[in-house]
């Protein structure tokens, strides 16, 4: 009886041990749920093994509650347990806890280690997400390439190349370069810490490189203004006959974007055989950001007859278009596009709509989107503020700032060259003044060559021109003078034409 009772139960472990795995899979907690209730109904005993499985069922459909309990009332419990508990804790973002638990364990091994270096990494704590690889390293716990690959991505987002360098040599060391994962964080992380030589050195030797790796390193490229490289080596991928995925025409429009080379991009555009959202939006971003709106518009045109889906990103990117191109009645058009497919309550379309209606003029429309957004961040305050300075209206620029700051939003050196700049027009001397000593000691905002020549059109303005040369006298020169060698002469003050000349210019003012 006892041989039948076992085989009864070890059945019965085995079938639900499947069922949870199911549970998991579907995210489906209220079965997993019955599944336990039917465990506890049999009045059987719960073995280690199914214990875990029950707590990593609760953790990974978000209920840490039940899976504390389940993990608190377990007899027993082995490193898996542990590891699971810890895991659920990051998932929900509770990192005291992880860590906490972490320290309790009595046992672990490199799977913990893993869970908590990743956690940190997944949840943006890169300087902890270190701490713990070389606090692992002490320990004399060995690496998995699992381990190297997350420590890596998390030098390459600080960056820290400096360290980065150690742990690839550690890789190296544990004959972990070779793995595909490994290699495709190397190149990142070269690459985010601008080593691209060295990120495609490491990419020439990975032995085995999947399309991850390939986009990995054409990413590498356009983020460091490498748009040919990238391009070239998007059609050596091909040869090779590696077959492009949609993350990699994405990343080869935006490196050739990147660097201008929009006539490089479209042709890769037009030889996509299958087009998704992303890679029409990669296109009409790319013309937007280099000054190319028209064709942004008439590309989102063929989008539109192409039945492609537009979404929010699409709407931005023409909205800000149509902005560029001061074209009013195709942004009210694009406008009611975006109010028919749902998106006017996306942020980041709003606050490209504040940004149009600006800067056509119509101060009115803008102050509408404004205030009919359901949520607001930064760049829509920045926008509305720009908008109010732009059109004359310096007073009600000041009044949304200040209205900005009562809400909690901390401004930006965007803001400030907006609300400088509105003080400057509107001839509010002492709030210009007041405003510039508060950008740098309340938000530690070091002023840039914009700031100043806000300040020195601001203090030009009004007759005090001896102030001005003072202002300037103490400005960051060098930026000024790339500014101005660029040929925006119209960065040059109104009111102080007649001192701005280089002849003018104390020699001392450069040595400062």
């Amino acid at each position: 009886m006892d041989f039948i009772h076992k085989r009864r139960f070890s059945f019965l472990n085995n079938d639900c041990d499947r069922m949870l795995k199911k549970c998991i899979a579907l995210n489906n907690l209220q079965e997993g749920r019955r599944i336990h209730a039917y465990l506890i109904k049999t009045g059987l005993s719960i073995c280690v093994f199914l214990a875990n499985r029950l707590v990593e069922t609760y953790a990974k459909c978000d209920n840490l509650l039940d899976a504390r309990n389940m993990f608190d009332q377990m007899p027993m419990r082995n490193i898996f347990s542990w590891n699971t508990i810890i895991a659920g804790y990051f998932k929900r973002g509770i990192i005291d806890h992880a860590r906490q638990l972490f320290e309790k364990m009595p046992e672990r091994d490199g799977v913990s280690w893993n869970t908590m270096i990743a956690g940190y990494d997944r949840l943006g704590y890169f300087h902890e997400a270190l701490n713990c690889y070389w606090e692992m390293m002490a320990e004399g716990i060995a690496p998995s390439p699992i381990t190297f690959a997350t420590v890596l991505s998390s030098c390459a987002k600080l960056p820290a190349t400096k360290q980065g360098k150690q742990v690839h040599a550690r890789a190296i060391g544990a004959k972990c370069e070779s793995d595909v994962f490994v290699g495709v964080s190397l190149v990142d992380m070269y690459a985010k810490g601008g080593f691209i030589e060295d990120a495609r050195q490491v990419f020439d030797r990975m032995p085995g490189r999947n399309v991850v790796s390939w986009n990995a390193m054409m990413t590498g490229y356009g983020e460091n203004g490498c748009g040919e490289e990238a391009l070239r080596l998007f059609y050596e991928m091909q040869q090779v006959g590696m077959k492009p995925d949609h993350v990699t025409i994405i990343t080869v429009l935006s490196s050739c974007s990147k660097c201008g080379k929009v006539k490089d991009a479209r042709k890769v555009f037009d030889q996509t055989p299958q087009r998704n959202a992303s890679s029409w939006n990669a296109m009409i971003a790319g013309y937007v950001q280099n000054g190319h709106g028209e064709q942004a518009v008439q590309l989102f045109s063929q989008m539109l007859r192409e039945d492609v889906r537009s979404d929010e990103t699409t709407f931005a990117s023409v909205v800000t278009a149509c902005a560029s191109l001061a074209a009013l009645q195709q942004g009210k058009q694009v406008h009611g596009l975006v109010f028919r497919s749902g998106f006017e309550s996306s942020v980041f379309v709003g606050s490209a709509l504040v940004d149009l209606y600006s800067k056509c003029g119509s101060t009115e429309d803008a102050q509408q989107v404004f205030e009919d957004m359901p949520e607001r961040n930064l760049v829509s305050w920045n926008a509305m503020i720009t908008g109010y300075a732009q059109n004359g209206m310096g007073i009600v620029a000041i009044q949304l700032f200040e209205e900005m700051l009562q809400a909690g939003i901390v401004p930006n050196h965007v803001t400030y060259v907006s609300v400088l700049s509105a003080c400057s027009h509107a001839g509010l001397m002492d709030e210009g003044l007041r405003y510039f000593n508060f950008m740098s000691e309340k938000h530690h905002i070091v002023p840039s060559a914009s700031h100043y020549t806000c300040m020195i059109d601001l203090l030009g303005r009004a007759g005090r021109l001896h102030e001005a040369e003072k202002l300037v006298n103490n400005a960051m020169w060098v930026q000024l003078n790339q500014t101005l060698q660029c040929g925006l002469h119209c960065l040059v003050p109104v009111g102080f034409m007649g001192i701005w000349s280089w002849e003018n210019v104390p020699v001392s003012a450069y040595l400062k």
